[in-house]
């Protein structure tokens, strides 16, 4: 296998590697977008999918008219009309539409709310502009690929980054529903300090956000690239804004983009971060706040006041989103 720090690992053979994963034992017979088994290029344009129950039609009806947050009637509409396996298409509040599935809990809010994570999307929204370029890390179904895609328009370009092989079918198809195959670039590989093979633990199909990186032998192999042999390798020059979602990997996939975010940092950086996490992978979310100092950002709470700095930084215990700014 090539090494992707050596700068030679194009995308195609990022994909045939991945390709034995996705037809190995590791993907479940549900949760896969319709008419979908053949190669994962060849996504249909067109999508069938099932219609939701009354419950879910009748909360995405009432989500959508009030002002107000509609978390709560999203809630009942799941108790009610169940979370069952079906693929459904969501209209995006901001625009776009998401091929998302009702049993997985982004996918339910995605189809009732038209958005989920509203409070890191707005710092997208407002700082994204076209021709910029943003790194999506933890991709999933590709909420935040879609809506950057759509900011950064044809002039820009994201490049997203999902080892899960359900995931990768859900965003493939929803690149291909965008429009946005020539300003996407979907990655089917892990991320961390180092290049080679590392187990992938997927979560419960009811919430797949949850997979993670693992050690554990029963785990299935993925494909492992460092961001700065990718960049590299790419040729990428520029690198607006990041949004990262690895359940405890952080500090490992920062280590792997230390020396491009030294070269060129991003000015915008989400991120989700919590001890428990961390701790599984051997540090803190102390050692993750504490690279982004190091590197001259500033990092607030993506919701609520606070902020993080070298006084406070092993106070921040529990889980939250974040954003790293450097000016």
């Amino acid at each position: 296998m090539e090494d992707a720090a050596s700068g030679e690992l194009e995308e195609y053979e990022i994909d045939q590697r991945c390709s034995t994963v996705r037809n190995g034992n590791a993907i479940p017979t549900t949760n896969r977008p319709p008419d979908w088994n053949a190669s994962p290029r060849s996504v249909p344009n067109k999508i069938s999918p099932n219609m939701p129950h009354i419950a879910h039609r009748a909360a995405r009806f009432l989500v959508r008219s009030l002002p107000a947050p509609g978390g709560i009637l999203t809630k009942i509409a799941g108790k009610i009309g169940g979370r069952p396996d079906e693929d459904v298409v969501a209209s995006l509040k901001h625009g776009g539409e998401m091929l998302v599935n009702l049993k997985e809990y982004s996918g339910l809010h995605l189809y009732v709310r038209g958005h989920h994570q509203p409070y890191i999307l707005r710092h997208f929204e407002e700082f994204l502009k076209p021709g910029m370029t943003m790194f999506d890390i933890g991709a999933h179904f590709g909420l935040f690929t879609i809506n950057a895609g759509r900011l950064v328009g044809p002039a820009g370009h994201v490049h997203a980054f999902e080892p899960g092989p359900v995931q990768l079918k859900y965003l493939r198809a929803n690149v291909e529903k965008n429009h946005f195959r020539e300003r996407v670039t979907v990655n089917a590989v892990a991320l961390g300090k180092a290049a080679g093979q590392i187990g992938y633990e997927p979560g419960p199909e009811s919430n797949l956000g949850s997979s993670r990186v693992s050690t554990l032998r029963s785990a299935t192999s993925v494909p492992l690239i460092t961001l700065d042999g990718y960049c590299e390798s790419k040729r990428i020059e520029r690198i607006d804004a990041v949004k990262m979602d690895v359940e405890g990997f952080e500090l490992s996939v920062l280590q792997g983009f230390e020396k491009t975010i030294s070269r060129m940092p991003p000015l915008l950086v989400a991120y989700e971060c919590d001890n428990e996490s961390c701790a599984a992978h051997g540090f803190s979310a102390a050692d993750v706040h504490g690279f982004f100092l190091d590197h001259g950002y500033t990092i607030e709470k993506a919701r609520g006041p606070g902020t993080v700095t070298r006084e406070n930084l092993h106070n921040s215990r529990r889980r939250h989103d974040f954003i790293a700014r450097h000016s």
